[in-house]
């Protein structure tokens, strides 16, 4: 049943970045109806009902969903479900005259600052301009910049970010943009690495790392995504291996940041291995590089 529901989904994301909403909103139904406590699933059939136009039912999806919430999991609705709920019909949304580039600089200063709304939604702005522009290159840019800033947050909207990344797959796979590719589907196996999906991570980061388009930095990130895969199937030697690969390719990228989330999860395997002392020293290192 959990494999169907994960199908399911994932078409309802497919029929979704194609612009075909009334077959997503069915199929989003039928996921929602076998996983009735999945947040994830009752925000993506409220984007689609949102997306539609029908808030009406957009908004009853949201009562229901958040009385659920609170009778059997004593919670209010989350990041995810909120983030839907801002969502707008795409015939209706109007282009602003700023650059994309500004807006998508803006967006990565104001989720810098912790203001993760406001650069979610500078972002957003900058996927509508590219796609009034109607270059391809840009809307790919945007929608990966835009995924990645929901995934990497801490509010839990990896949701949103996996439903963006989808679109620009499909966008840079018309495009033969291999190098675009293979940085969606490191963002993608990351997802599955939350979510506790690890074959379909590690299939899906391995072929990250054999492609021949993958850029340097997009290889240290599949590298340090698949060492924390691997270490939650406590495969220690190959994490160890894969993590220290991971964070000299990091420093030959000059990424410090990547470098240090790295060195992050090789102190983690120390810890779940009980070496303490080793665990301390290369957290310390993780905690002086990303100061």
């Amino acid at each position: 049943a959990a494999a169907t529901e994960s199908i399911l989904h994932e078409a309802a994301l497919g029929l979704l970045a194609r612009g075909d909403l009334d077959r997503a909103r069915n199929v989003a139904v039928r996921a929602a109806v076998m996983s009735p406590l999945d947040e994830n699933h009752q925000a993506l059939l409220i984007k689609l009902y949102r997306l539609a136009g029908d808030d009406e039912a957009a908004q009853r999806q949201y009562d229901a969903w958040a009385s659920v919430a609170q009778r059997e999991l004593g919670a209010l609705p989350g990041a995810p479900i909120l983030l839907a709920m801002r969502e707008g019909p795409r015939a209706a949304r109007e282009g602003e005259s700023a650059s994309i580039q500004a807006v998508t600089e803006a967006g990565a200063a104001a989720v810098s600052a912790g203001a993760l709304l406001a650069g979610v939604s500078s972002f957003e702005t900058a996927v509508r301009l590219a796609d009034r522009a109607g270059a391809d290159s840009d809307r790919i840019q945007t929608r990966l910049v835009l995924g990645e800033a929901l995934i990497h947050t801490l509010g839990g909207l990896d949701e949103a970010g996996l439903a963006t990344l989808v679109e620009a797959e499909r966008i840079a796979v018309a495009n033969g943009d291999r190098e675009a590719i293979t940085r969606v589907r490191a963002e993608v196996g990351y997802v599955d690495f939350l979510r506790a999906r690890y074959d379909r991570g590690e299939r899906s980061l391995s072929q990250v790392l054999a492609a021949e388009a993958t850029a340097p930095s997009v290889r240290a990130k599949a590298m340090t995504y698949l060492g924390s895969v691997v270490s939650d199937r406590a495969e220690y030697p190959r994490a160890v291996s894969l993590l220290q690969g991971a964070v000299q390719a990091s420093r030959d990228a000059g990424e410090p940041r990547r470098q240090a989330f790295g060195l992050a999860m090789l102190g983690r395997v120390s810890l779940l291995r009980g070496d303490f002392l080793e665990a301390t020293a290369i957290l310390t290192s993780a905690g002086d590089l990303a100061q």
